[in-house]
């Protein structure tokens, strides 16, 4: 087990109100430390936990989230909290509440996979808790608290879901993505943003966070009409630089231009963002006009792929922003690239996922058309 991270909270230092848990909000100092009860020093001590918890990323295997999956996992500990209610602290948690939990979401008509997606989150919070934060008590310096002594998520039975059946790995074909892109209507702002991120995450093969979170700076502008583009790309606590084809990067620039932002583009803007001004209306106005523009989050990615997928006449029911990532490895395999090729791709650590991956892909298909007369449509 690694070492834990000891956090100075001495009886000294637990008096003093310098000792600062969250901005602003210093521990508040006691009466007396006899008058101090575990719930009364662990309700002081957990913003400060469940602050570095989310600030250093840290997992139960020891490696650093990526923002995205960061992001997540606080979504997943906010909707637990929730569940269990405001009154109950979270360090006082049972198995048989994450099981309710477990229950509640099926209810909610979440699928397998989400479910263990935000047990996961939720796991990686008590893993954090139980082995790396530990402080002194305030009552006896030469005693070490935990805030949780065991993680409760462990009692949860999740269901054991294959990534590579063919309900959660379809590819489409060559005429399904054109058609899929011919049917965007690129006369307006909103459709030519739209065919520009379909665009690129189909012709980079990326894991639709990384194309959704692209920064105007990432990318290395062309100088001359040979220059090969690059972007700087970011998932998964993974980061490099790989080429963008010209078609994804002009259509990147034709969306900007028509939203009347190409000229005034800065290195740190995101290029994918919201088309209305919802968030500069929202009660804290002044945060979300100076942090700017935010780019479209992955539900909304979700949306708009499903969107397109609707238009082309395929069932979105099974279409999701995944599937443009499949469909760029199938693209691949069928027109010679070599395993290797398309590892590097999809930047897969081991072949061996590449390989079923592809295996999976190939398998026979559910047809995706609701009809082959919407393929005609408007050709």
């Amino acid at each position: 087990m690694t070492s834990p991270m000891i956090v100075d909270v001495s009886s000294q230092t637990a008096l003093m109100p310098a000792w600062i848990v969250t901005p602003g909000a210093p521990l508040q100092p006691g009466i007396g430390l006899d008058d101090r009860d575990e719930d009364s020093i662990k309700s002081q001590v957990w913003p400060l936990a469940y602050g570095q918890w989310l600030a250093g990323g840290w997992r139960s295997h020891g490696k650093t989230m990526s923002g995205e999956t960061r992001r997540a996992y606080q979504r997943s500990v906010e909707d637990f909290s929730a569940f269990v209610g405001a009154k109950f602290p979270l360090w006082k948690v049972k198995g048989s509440q994450v099981i309710g939990w477990q229950n509640a979401m099926r209810g909610r008509g979440l699928s397998e996979t989400s479910i263990n997606l935000r047990l996961s989150g939720l796991s990686a919070l008590y893993a954090f808790l139980c082995d790396k934060f530990a402080f002194p008590d305030p009552r006896n310096v030469n005693r070490d608290m935990f805030l949780v002594e065991r993680n409760p998520v462990k009692v949860a039975t999740r269901t054991k879901i294959d990534p590579y059946t063919s309900e959660h790995a379809d590819g489409l074909s060559q005429d399904e993505i054109r058609a899929m892109l011919h049917r965007i209507d690129r006369s307006t702002v909103g459709g030519l943003r739209d065919y520009a991120l379909v665009c690129s995450i189909f012709l980079t093969g990326q894991r639709s966070a990384a194309i959704s979170r692209l920064k105007w700076g990432d990318i290395k502008h062309p100088v001359a009409e040979s220059d090969v583009i690059e972007y700087r790309w970011s998932s998964k606590a993974k980061e490099g630089r790989d080429e963008l084809l010209r078609p994804a990067y002009e259509a990147i620039l034709a969306y900007l231009a028509a939203a009347g932002r190409l000229e005034t583009m800065r290195a740190e803007d995101y290029i994918f963002i919201a088309l209305s001004d919802v968030a500069t209306r929202l009660p804290n106005v002044k945060a979300a006009v100076e942090r700017g523009p935010q780019p479209i989050t992955g539900a909304m990615v979700n949306r708009i792929v499903k969107k397109c997928a609707r238009r082309a006449g395929l069932d979105e029911s099974r279409i999701h922003t995944h599937t443009l990532r499949h469909s760029a490895a199938l693209f691949l395999s069928e027109n010679g690239v070599d395993l290797i090729g398309i590892q590097r791709t999809l930047h897969h650590s081991n072949p061996n996922t590449t390989m079923l991956y592809l295996r999976a892909l190939k398998r026979d298909r559910h047809p995706l058309w609701k009809s082959v007369g919407a393929f005609f449509e408007g050709m």
